[in-house]
């Protein structure tokens, strides 16, 4: 009965919103968010994009965001304050677009700590031969290393529904026409965790771009 009662009570919260709260329980505090932009390809509108980003995270109600389109001179207690920092940022190979040592060493220091980095699209891109930033995202777009097909509706495969980010997700969902990265520079085996796949579909590709790999 114990268990059947939390069951339904948390059903009601559901469908009361995240913004409900029972008699007497205190608000969750929301998680602090810090989305780091500013620099991109022509093709990548982070104009556009980081609006978009903001409202989905902030609808549903469970962030609290703030952006910032400069981040070079930033340190450890620019980053305290905040539980995830998300990267849309492509510093083009251009060194004055660099962070600087202090900025990139806070980053650094900031995960190592515990918190946590969302490594959004391109920003894989960006800063080629810093080695710890490329030991953070897992895997990297970097010369002869990354493409991908045209965009497309693929399957994303869930392969540890165990894992804090993917417990609760569906074991496979679809993903509506998106571009689906391939090849990329991956750290060595053992230096990363694979929470998801998707197939690449070779038939989408163009005579002549690259297909390294099978699928």
């Amino acid at each position: 009965m114990r268990l059947t009662t939390l069951k339904l009570a948390g059903l009601c919260a559901l469908l009361l919103g995240p913004g409900w709260v029972a008699p007497g329980q205190a608000p969750k505090a929301k998680l602090q968010v810090l989305i780091v932009t500013g620099q991109n390809t022509a093709s990548h509108d982070w104009h556009g994009t980081t609006p978009v980003l903001r409202k989905l995270l902030e609808e549903s109600g469970r962030f609290e965001v703030r952006v910032t389109e400069e981040f070079r001179g930033a340190g450890a207690e620019t980053l305290a304050p905040y539980d995830v920092v998300v990267l849309s940022y492509y510093d083009a190979r251009k060194p004055e677009l660099r962070w600087g040592e202090r900025t990139e060493s806070a980053l650094v220091n900031y995960v190592r700590s515990g918190k946590g980095l969302v490594v959004y699209h391109f920003a894989m891109a960006a800063f080629d031969g810093w080695t710890e930033y490329e030991k953070m995202c897992a895997a990297n777009w970097r010369p002869n290393n990354g493409h991908h097909s045209a965009r497309h509706d693929y399957t994303v495969t869930i392969k540890d529904q165990e894992h804090p980010i993917t417990r609760g997700m569906k074991a496979t969902f679809p993903q509506a026409n998106d571009e689906l990265y391939a090849n990329l520079k991956w750290q060595p085996e053992g230096g990363f965790h694979v929470l998801a796949t998707a197939w690449d579909d070779h038939s989408l590709y163009k005579p002549g771009e690259k297909q390294p790999i099978p699928g």
